[in-house]
């Protein structure tokens, strides 16, 4: 697979909606079960299965609360509306130590999940336009705000596992 680019622009409402509509199903498609992590922790599976758990979140069928503190909120919603990207060994606390117990039976199940989550997001969103979902570190968030945290998420994963090229650190260089 060539290297791929992507601008880190998540502002760029074109940008972002191809990114996860169609960039980052090809990049889980093309994801080899044995492809091991640049940073962290996770399996292929371990990661794919991640993003599919904050698709659901997205879409009301995950259900979580808030753990940040109205100050706490403020910077994090700061945070998700600039063109930072996350941490490199960000960690979860709703997630604990240690790897998560595997949903589905084989990586190809969490693929076809995940390309499922992902279309599911935005056909909930053209019937729920006004829905709001909470996320543990942003607090309610609609639509917008949700495509938001997605691009950021899998931007974050997607280096993670070497399937993009982080554009973010070549401007610094």
């Amino acid at each position: 697979m060539s290297e791929i680019i992507i601008p880190f622009e998540v502002g760029n409402e074109a940008l972002r909606r191809s990114f996860i509509k169609e960039i980052v199903p090809e990049l889980i498609t093309a994801l080899k079960k044995d492809k091991s992590p640049i940073w962290g922790h996770l399996t292929a599976q371990h990661m794919v299965e991640h993003l599919t758990w904050t698709f659901a979140m997205s879409v009301g069928k995950i259900e979580v609360s808030c753990r940040e503190t109205k100050e706490g909120l403020k910077k994090m919603r700061k945070f998700l509306f600039s063109d930072q990207p996350m941490p490199h060994e960000y960690k979860l606390p709703e997630l604990g130590d240690g790897l998560p117990n595997l949903i589905y039976a084989d990586f190809q199940q969490a693929q076809n999940a995940f390309l499922k989550s992902v279309e599911k997001f935005y056909a909930y969103y053209e019937t729920n336009p006004k829905a709001v979902h909470t996320n543990p570190g942003f607090g309610d968030l609609g639509f917008e705000e949700w495509e938001y945290v997605h691009f950021k998420h899998c931007y974050h994963h997607l280096l993670q596992f070497g399937l993009i090229t982080d554009e973010v650190e070549l401007k610094k260089i």
